[in-house]
């Protein structure tokens, strides 16, 4: 959803569509897949990202009326799942199931991620603020990372599932209920919010 609600950009399992009049009417994007997976669209609406489970990126400059697949090598066998832009679409992010991936040219180049080192973590969701510089991700069944000039937020030893690793600090803190505890044998599954510019509504 762009900052004022009016565009709005969906994916499910067969298609990828779009409204430009807040919901009232929805266009299709013309992709064919069958297994969109996440979308996000910048602030003013202009800049689109959708994911495709065994497929490319997909981005649109232009409201959703053209898309181009990112360029990043042997796209297809990977597991795409969040994305995520700034306020301007500038800067992108797209986690799959090994890596991270960011673009600071609206998509046309992209560098890859490893906040968990050599070990291959199964990226789930991402979000980031808008300008770029603050970004959360949440590892399926396992921990959040936080990124504020580096990554941070995470155990080492949180690898293995389940996990029972959580971050909290400067740069984030996420509360519990007074009689909850994290646990080892207990399997968590992050999500990551984000509000828009005018704190009157989140998304997660």
């Amino acid at each position: 959803v762009d900052a004022d609600g009016s565009v709005m950009l969906g994916a499910e399992g067969t298609g990828l569509h779009y409204s430009l009049d807040s919901g009232q009417n929805w266009n299709s994007s013309g992709l064919a897949s069958s297994s969109f997976w996440g979308a996000a669209v910048d602030s003013d609406g202009t800049f689109m990202i959708a994911s495709i489970n065994g497929g490319a990126l997909q981005i649109s400059s232009s409201t959703g009326s053209t898309w181009y697949p990112a360029d990043i090598q042997d796209y297809t066998t990977k597991t795409w799942q969040g994305v995520d832009a700034d306020s301007d679409g500038s800067f992108l992010i797209a986690a799959e199931n090994t890596r991270l991936w960011t673009s600071h040219d609206s998509g046309l180049t992209w560098q890859e991620r490893r906040p968990g080192g050599d070990t291959n973590l199964n990226w789930w969701s991402v979000a980031v603020d808008s300008d770029g510089t603050n970004i959360i991700a949440g590892v399926n069944a396992g921990a959040l990372y936080t990124y504020e000039n580096t990554w941070a937020g995470t155990n080492a030893v949180c690898t293995n599932e389940p996990v029972q690793c959580y971050t909290s600090g400067t740069q984030g803190s996420y509360t519990l209920n007074a009689d909850d505890a994290l646990t080892a044998a207990t399997q968590y599954w992050w999500k990551a919010s984000a509000r828009d510019p005018d704190d009157a509504g989140t998304y997660t």
